[in-house]
């Protein structure tokens, strides 16, 4: 019974695991036509709102559902999660709706602090997806307790795709009837109230046909002109809102962590470029070139994310089942994995960037700046990697600590050093404070977790495999600019950018079998890593994988 309860857990956390990615590259995919269509003012209106709703979504996608899945687990029987339910749930919803309510009322503030008047409508539109976090955590939550995956799976491909259809019609839009780029950012974000109804509807749907009806409590609002009830409630469990406050706080900072540097980034930018003496209207296209790092470091990201998914339902396995050795050596190997593929894929789009950067944004501008930015990839990656370790073992306040210098130190050095740097000193700013955050983090870890980095020569083998993977796209590069004429053609720059890309994994894998970079338990691991071992064992290269 416990072995099908945890293959039905793998096999939940897989599903998850799909449907986040498939997210991610939707979330990062129509961000390349929709600044196509409307241009680097339009991307950065739209861009400048975008954190409030990630932050809205990471609260209904992970935040709050993982803390209600976590908190239901504890009841004993179905009826007794029922009751949970209804006592948590009058939490979220006055949670929501308050921050809701501020955030609609103060958007002429908050516009006027990111230094134009006219994102107050976008602002106020934002503010409503925050009324929907309640019933999607809700059921998501419930769903995840009872080790039902696929509602919340379903609920969230098919908010992405009517969020990301109804961008792009925006954009579209844009074209056809000539809306201003304000106009347009507030119909894109249309989109993620329209989307957010589809995953409601889906969800609600979902309960018919699992028989869990007497699971969730009704969708009203709890405890309507009764007061003194809700007062008795609120101090009767104060521990729960507590736990509700902390725990859900902390997951949505893990997982909503960019999008924080995001907000800082919606206020402070386009300010410190005014200070550093462009017009407002060249700012903000300066901050839309800025923002094109979004999409590229999203979609960098969905490797890692898709390893952290993958490695911490075992972690929790070995922890809570005592293997003390099969834990440390799994959390090395996961390091080992993340470490060495989010620095290839730093490198690797690092060194074809200029092509990437016209081929898909149009023009070959704040190439220096995105070139930075880039190196978040990396950096945020094994961040990740390290909080996932923590979360495994319960350890939130390493985690907390790190991410609130993190934030601080992103804060103040924006303000410093875009002033002086423009765009590049804002993408200097995240690395430093990623960078800061990550060191605080390895302090924080065991010193046997850290051993990593140097066991079995592993820092010298990935250096070697990466520095000549990346040196020989580079060069790549500069042939192609000398003896042919490309960057008249996106089409043949981002043809001359897939082959670099085929160039660059095929010296990565061949370095890291040659130079024993990973075991073969490791190799196993990976996505079609399988089939790597098939290939280089019929070219008789079986020494590689001992």
């Amino acid at each position: 019974m416990a072995k099908f309860a945890m293959q039905t857990m793998l096999k939940g956390a897989f599903i998850l695991t799909v449907a986040s990615l498939i997210s991610k590259i939707l979330s990062a995919i129509y961000r390349v036509p929709f600044q196509n269509m409307v241009g680097n003012q339009g991307f950065y209106v739209y861009q400048q709102a975008y954190p409030l709703y990630g932050i809205a979504m990471t609260l209904a996608l992970t935040g709050f559902p993982q803390f209600i899945s976590k908190y239901l687990a504890e009841a004993t029987n179905q009826e007794e999660q029922a009751q949970r339910l209804q006592k948590i749930y009058p939490f979220i919803f006055y949670s929501s709706l308050s921050f809701s309510l501020l955030l609609f009322v103060i958007s002429p503030l908050l516009a006027s602090l990111m230094g134009d008047l006219q994102l107050k409508a976008i602002l106020r539109i934002t503010a409503l997806t925050f009324l929907f976090v309640p019933a999607l955590s809700l059921y998501r939550g419930g769903y995840q307790s009872q080790l039902l995956m696929l509602p919340s799976a379903y609920s969230q491909v098919g908010e992405q795709i009517i969020r990301v259809g109804m961008i792009l019609l925006a954009a579209y839009c844009y074209q056809l009837l000539g809306l201003t780029t304000y106009q347009t950012a507030q119909w894109a974000m249309t989109g993620a109230l329209l989307g957010a109804m589809l995953a409601l509807i889906i969800l609600k749907t979902a309960q018919n046909k699992w028989q869990l009806t007497a699971l969730f409590p009704p969708l009203v609002i709890p405890y309507c002109f009764q007061w003194r009830k809700w007062l008795r409630l609120m101090r009767r469990e104060r521990t729960l809102f507590k736990r509700l406050v902390t725990e859900g706080g902390i997951l949505t900072i893990f997982t909503g962590y960019l999008i924080l540097f995001q907000l800082i980034d919606a206020f402070v930018v386009v300010n410190a470029l005014k200070w550093h003496g462009y017009s407002l209207s060249a700012a903000q296209n300066l901050k839309g070139i800025y923002d094109r790092g979004q999409p590229l470091v999203q979609l960098g990201l969905v490797l890692a994310g898709a390893l952290s998914a993958s490695f911490l339902p075992n972690l929790t396995r070995y922890l809570a089942l005592a293997k003390e050795m099969a834990y440390q050596r799994m959390i090395k190997i996961f390091l080992r994995l993340v470490t060495c593929f989010s620095l290839a894929a730093t490198f690797g789009l690092w060194a074809l960037l200029p092509w990437m950067n016209q081929a898909l944004f149009k023009e070959n501008v704040g190439t220096t700046a995105l070139a930075l930015f880039i190196f978040s990839i990396a950096l945020m990656s094994v961040i990740q990697a390290y909080q996932s370790v923590d979360q495994s073992q319960n350890r939130y306040l390493p985690s907390f600590k790190a991410g609130v210098v993190g934030l601080i130190l992103k804060l103040i050095l924006t303000l410093s050093l875009t002033r002086y740097l423009s765009i590049e000193g804002a993408s200097l700013a995240t690395i430093l404070a990623l960078l800061v955050v990550l060191l605080l983090l390895i302090i924080s870890q065991k010193s046997v977790v850290n051993r990593f980095w140097f066991e079995n020569g592993y820092w010298w083998k990935v250096l070697l495999s990466i520095g000549a993977m990346a040196g020989v796209v580079y060069g790549y590069r500069l042939c192609v600019e000398k003896f042919f004429v490309i960057t008249e053609s996106r089409l043949a720059l981002l043809l001359a950018s897939m082959i670099g890309v085929v160039l660059g994994v095929g010296i990565f894998c061949t370095l890291a079998v040659v130079l024993q970079l990973f075991t073969v338990r490791e190799w196993l691991l990976l996505p079609g890593g399988k089939y790597l071992l098939k290939l280089f064992r019929k070219r008789g290269e079986n020494d590689a994988f001992r």
